[in-house]
């Protein structure tokens, strides 16, 4: 056996913690199922200057990976995705609080007391750590339990550390990709006349 010495990345919150990468389960939005309507999409927007349509926004469109979605924190809006126990097949993403209420008359309990005790806990985080960790749901295929939701979302505005440029390559991305998912047309007009800045080049209002 040879022994090698080789350098960790650290925190700098945690000195003397390594960071090591290793593979986790994850959830994903499978954008490279549809990216090639979000590259029709991008060919109906009026890009100025006209070379960020083939340029940065098509390159970054035709090398597109699938979002990871999912992040291992305490502290994050959790995904409404919960999961049977007895099949990871069946799985339920709730509506609303009510509608979990309606499976599970009593899901809530634990976050009720908390709060009874504590008449200061905002309200909003009946669907928050630790509290929606008590949350089990009957499976409507099997009838065994549900748990969820599932890791919290990593779903959050472009930070203020990064680029200006790259700030707004990722939200008119997003933006992109995302309006084609859920409505299929491009969710700026070609045939606006007002421009509307987006750091070193304008695009044509959303639709």
């Amino acid at each position: 056996m040879e022994t090698y010495r080789h350098e960790y990345p650290f925190c700098p919150r945690a000195e003397n913690d390594p960071l090591i990468q290793f593979a986790r389960p994850a959830w994903y939005i499978r954008t490279t199922q549809e990216i090639s309507r979000a590259i029709e999409n991008n060919q109906a927007v009026h890009w100025l200057p006209e070379h960020i349509q083939e340029g940065r926004m098509g390159d970054f469109l035709r090398n597109n990976v699938d979002w990871a979605l999912s992040r291992e924190r305490f502290w994050g809006t959790p995904l409404n995705v919960w999961v049977c126990e007895r099949d990871e097949a069946h799985q339920l993403a709730p509506a609303s609080v009510a509608e979990i209420e309606r499976l599970s008359p009593g899901a809530f309990d634990a976050f009720r007391a908390a709060r009874q005790a504590d008449p200061g806990l905002n309200e909003h985080l009946i669907v928050h750590k630790p509290w929606i960790d008590e949350v089990t749901l009957p499976c409507p295929s099997c009838g065994a339990t549900m748990r969820g939701p599932a890791q919290p979302s990593k779903t959050r505005p472009p930070s203020a550390n990064q680029p200006k440029l790259l700030k707004s390559r990722l939200f008119i991305v997003s933006s992109m990709v995302t309006v084609t998912l859920v409505r299929t047309v491009p969710p700026y007009t070609a045939d606006a006349r007002r421009n509307l800045p987006t750091g070193s080049y304008v695009l044509c209002k959303p639709a």
